[in-house]
């Protein structure tokens, strides 16, 4: 078994182009939940390097409780399309000088113009709110962990990525979030720039 796994992690690694079975898409997420029983519709246009072309996501939230979060996203450009559900866990809370910690679990249907995939993606996240006089600017880190399994001749792919950005909140815009993050391939994984805009409302008993 441990030999089947140490194989297959090995051949992802060395054997395997860049963006075979990653999903593009980036993160558009930092550490912090929102308040429960609370949806968030997330929209982000994406430029994907190394010939991806353009790549639209999208996303629909619902923070259950202060610690859990889930969500369903669907994503569609020139590479070919994915959707798939998660879930967070918001472990550590944003306060004072102590920054927000979560980790992000998910499955994914990834159909790339090569082959389709079974993905799934582990994704711990860091972020620190700073308020200013016009709102909150987040800066949040993430590091994305994607096994990926062929339905077809292809091989099996095993991706890193990181993800770097920020969330703007600013009062004037009523709640909207902007959104500005950098993805950077390290193994197997694609490289993207991504705009957002993310709109959050309460729950029908909020």
């Amino acid at each position: 078994m441990f030999r089947k796994l140490f194989a297959f992690f090995l051949t992802a690694v060395v054997g395997v182009s860049g963006m075979a079975g990653d999903i593009p898409g980036g993160q558009v997420r930092d550490a912090e939940g929102l308040l429960p029983n609370t949806f968030e519709v997330m929209l982000s246009p994406e430029l994907v390097f190394q010939n991806g072309g353009i790549y639209l996501n999208s996303e629909l939230r619902y923070q259950a409780s202060e610690d859990v979060g889930v969500g369903f996203g669907f994503g569609s450009g020139e590479m070919g399309y994915n959707f798939g559900g998660y879930g967070v866990w918001y472990i550590i809370p944003d306060l004072q000088s102590q920054p927000a910690v979560s980790v992000l679990g998910g499955m994914y249907f990834n159909s790339l113009k090569v082959e389709n995939y079974f993905v799934l993606r582990f994704a711990p996240t860091v972020s620190k709110r700073f308020v200013m006089g016009w709102g909150n600017l987040t800066p949040y880190w993430a590091m994305q962990f994607s096994p990926a399994f062929s339905f077809g001749s292809a091989a099996n792919v095993f991706s890193i990525r990181t993800a770097m950005g920020s969330q703007v909140n600013v009062h004037a815009l009523g709640g909207l979030r902007l959104w500005l993050e950098f993805g950077l391939g390290i193994v197997n994984g694609i490289s993207e720039f991504a705009l957002g805009v993310s709109y959050p409302f309460s729950g029908l008993n909020g």
